[in-house]
């Protein structure tokens, strides 16, 4: 019986053959479990392989064809048919066989709210169904082009699939990617030592995606990045949360007196700054100075961060995809920190069998790749028509300053002039100083008693949320506010010092203008901020001025500034106060994320630029 269909159906094919003028109007490319039988019918048996049904965006019709296959847009990619499909009622139950181009945010809901709705009924439970990434293409006689896209799409295992009321099934030309010997997504991890962040893309495409963006907590505000710290459970080491969850929850241990449960620890990654006992066995503190296995903490980390990639790429773990995995450095580490990276990525499991899957990129080399990039799409000042041969990259992070002075040589390789140099001149270091104005009116141990507390996070988190409120004033005048535990300070002020707060601030000659207590609000004036930033600023000044004597060369005219302390307007007008001829770099808008997206464009494409000896594949 099914033979008999088959061959009624290759000859009601070779009828719309013959009336191909006609048809050539009103044809629809067959989805993808029809294609081969559709291609029988159409061509001749000897050549179904070269069947192409093709949209034509000039004339706005379908084309079908036998005599030569779509163009090959690059190494491992072609164009395919492919069934699109879009739910517009959101009535689909998952529990009764349906799936979803997307996964559901919450699995554990039968209806899911609308912007789940991608659902299709599958009868053939046994069938996997794979998402798939591509390109759309569009035929412009007498070639074909590519144009980017974005687009997620599922192939139905077989036409009588029933769909859902609501959802159309659509055919379009895309780009496919061959599933082996392929890099289909990109992601680059980079743990910074303050804060963190991920970014990824798509079938080679240059549109680099950032992860979706944290929730603060604070302010209603939300971030690209999230904190450097990771809660762990004391007894198992099994991670909690990290970045600005871990905190939050952590806070609410300390609330409820269940903190001894738990393990807090940020800012890990400078412990590896310098270090030479670097190994599998070594211990690092938490908030509490309790010793914790360094490999786990970071593992860890890389860990929930790749689980995050996870689940905003759907199947992204999925044998059809190829991952490559990226993981930035500083340049300043040693051999030793490296190979210790590497351990804990595989650890966390993003080295894939072959262990080929995983490269490790020096910090200073992917702002490098970074700022060559928007050189290349003209999205650099105009002034600005040549990339450097001699310059520095200054990596003004959270937690540290890194310098290192590059050279590309006349073959396009590029070397370190010198030793990379780095030191803790970072934002974090404004920071302190606003706490040791704190610890100068109150004591010691009133500050070490409050770190003890969960207000202590909040109050840091309140502190960094000025500076960035600083970097966004057009005027350096005025008051900024915070959020302050006045009453728990109030509490550890009498006991340690005999009066509340509000009394020592007034007695104090050197403070009392320049904070002021309203309420439950700290308000601080911003040329005490402005000062401290000053401070920093002369610091990073004398940091490049010992670089450029270590580099032993005048000709470095130009200087790369990433890091998302040279936001603030201080770094920037010092810097250009101290080296007036220099040509100062600031990749525009995102100088805070030059490192990841860079990272990420290296991921596509190892030879963009010829790297120092550390930048490499492991294998």
């Amino acid at each position: 019986m099914l033979m008999f269909i088959d061959s009624i159906w290759l000859i009601f094919n070779q009828i719309l053959v013959f009336s191909s003028l006609v048809y050539l109007y009103d044809i629809k490319c067959p989805d993808f479990s029809e294609r081969n039988l559709r291609a029988k019918g159409f061509c001749s048996e000897h050549t179904p392989d070269r069947y192409a049904c093709l949209y034509d965006v000039n004339a706005f019709i379908r084309v079908e064809s036998c005599d030569r296959m779509a163009d090959y847009s690059s190494r491992g990619e072609k164009y395919v048919i492919s069934g699109a499909l879009a739910d517009r009622s959101c009535q689909c139950d998952h529990k009764n066989g349906f799936h979803f181009v997307i996964q559901p945010r919450d699995p554990c809901n039968c209806l899911p709210v609308e912007e789940d709705c991608s659902c299709y009924y599958d009868p053939h439970k046994d069938i996997h169904i794979s998402v798939r990434i591509c390109t759309t293409g569009e035929a412009h006689s007498p070639s074909l082009s590519n144009r980017e896209s974005k687009d997620n799409y599922t192939e139905p295992s077989s036409f009588h699939n029933k769909l859902d009321t609501g959802i159309s099934v659509l055919s379009s030309i895309k780009t496919l990617r061959s599933l082996t010997g392929n890099v289909n997504i990109v992601v680059a991890i980079d743990i910074g030592t303050t804060s963190s962040v991920y970014a990824f893309s798509i079938s080679s495409s240059t549109d680099i995606q950032l992860n979706k963006a944290w929730n603060t907590g604070n302010r209603g505000l939300c971030s690209p990045k999230t904190p450097t710290c990771i809660l762990l459970k004391r007894q198992t080491l099994e991670p909690v949360n990290i970045g600005y969850d871990a905190q939050k929850e952590y806070s609410d241990h300390v609330y409820d007196n269940e903190a001894d449960n738990y393990l807090f620890v940020d800012k890990f990654k400078m412990k590896l700054y310098g270090a030479e006992n670097i190994s599998d066995t070594m211990m690092i503190e938490d908030i509490k100075g309790h010793p914790v296995p360094a490999i786990q903490v970071f593992s860890n980390m890389i860990c929930m961060l790749k689980k995050r990639v996870e689940s905003e790429i759907p199947n992204s773990n999925s044998v059809n995809y190829n991952v490559q995995w990226v993981l930035t450095i500083p340049a300043a580490w040693t051999d030793r920190a490296e190979t210790f990276m590497r351990t804990c990525a595989e650890r966390a499991g993003i080295v894939n069998d072959q262990n080929d899957n995983l490269m490790i990129v020096v910090e200073s080399e992917s702002a490098s790749v970074y700022i060559h990039h928007l050189l290349r799409d003209h999205k650099l000042d105009a002034t600005i028509t040549e990339f450097p041969r001699k310059y520095l990259v200054i990596d003004l992070g959270g937690g540290t300053d890194d310098i290192t002075a590059h050279r590309i040589s006349k073959h396009g390789n590029l070397k370190e002039i010198c030793k990379p140099s780095g030191s803790g001149h970072g934002g974090k270091a404004v920071d302190k100083q606003l706490l040791s104005c704190l610890e100068e009116l109150v004591g010691k141990k009133v500050i070490q008693s409050l770190e003890k507390k969960g207000n202590f996070l909040e109050l840091l988190d309140e502190i960094e949320s000025i500076n960035n409120l600083l970097s966004a004033c057009t005027s350096k005048k005025g008051l900024l506010t915070c959020k302050f535990p006045l009453y728990l300070l109030n509490e550890l002020c009498k006991e340690h010092c005999g009066k509340e707060f509000q009394e020592i601030l007034n007695t104090s000659k050197k403070y009392n203008k320049k904070l002021v207590l309203v309420n439950d609000r700290l308000r601080i004036d911003q040329e005490l901020i402005v000062t401290f930033i000053s401070k920093v600023a002369s610091d990073i000044v004398q940091d490049i001025k010992f670089v450029l004597i270590k580099a032993k060369t005048d000709a470095i005219k130009t200087f790369i500034v990433v890091g998302g302390f040279s936001n603030s307007d201080v770094i920037r007008d010092t810097l250009k106060q101290a080296f007036p001829t220099v040509q100062i770099i600031y990749p525009p808008g995102d100088v805070d994320l030059a490192v990841v997206k860079g990272a990420v464009l290296y991921g596509q494409n190892p030879q963009y630029i010829k790297p120092c000896s550390k930048t490499k594949s492991l294998k």
